[in-house]
């Protein structure tokens, strides 16, 4: 990684109100979960999978000020992460339209309710997802063309979406 993502990303995280009405569409709420059993597991597995240690656990997508995310036991819609949780935010790169995040928000509100373990949630072609698939697919349904590599964990997601 550049300086100058790594140094847009930093000042990203120190400007964003934790609020999350003031947080515009789609944008990528990361967070962990040390010491926790579920957290300790999901990151041992993502770091297994991607190759490199995980700096995150979980992330979720900032849709009509809500956090929609695939956490156990389903996807699910959230107003908030407890404060302990939130580690850092990724604002849209790039604005989407109206008719994006309709479409986003559509596809995210078409599943929940879906089942999820730890090892994830059955999308429609029958394969598992992690949580960074599921925001994955939200994001694609805007135009992205986030592959199911770049979406296997959350800090794939975060390299995808730069």
């Amino acid at each position: 990684m550049t300086m100058k993502p790594l140094l847009a990303f930093i000042l990203v995280l120190l400007c964003v109100s934790t609020s999350y009405s003031q947080l515009p569409d789609g944008t990528l709420v990361f967070s962990s979960k040390p010491g926790t059993v579920i957290g300790n597991v999901a990151q041992r597995m993502a770091s297994r999978k991607q190759g490199y240690p995980a700096r995150y656990t979980h992330v979720g997508i900032v849709l009509g000020n809500h956090i929609y995310h695939a956490d156990m036991p389903v996807v699910a819609i959230r107003n908030s992460f407890k404060p302990n949780e939130v580690v850092a935010y990724q604002l849209p790169t790039r604005q989407y339209s109206s008719q994006e995040i309709e479409r986003m928000k559509r596809y995210a509100k078409s599943q929940l309710g879906k089942p999820y373990r730890l090892r994830g949630f059955r999308l429609n072609n029958g394969e598992e997802g992690w949580c960074s698939t599921f925001v994955g697919q939200v994001l694609n349904q805007a135009g992205h063309n986030i592959t199911k590599q770049q979406r296997f964990t959350p800090d794939n997601l975060i390299r995808a979406v730069r």
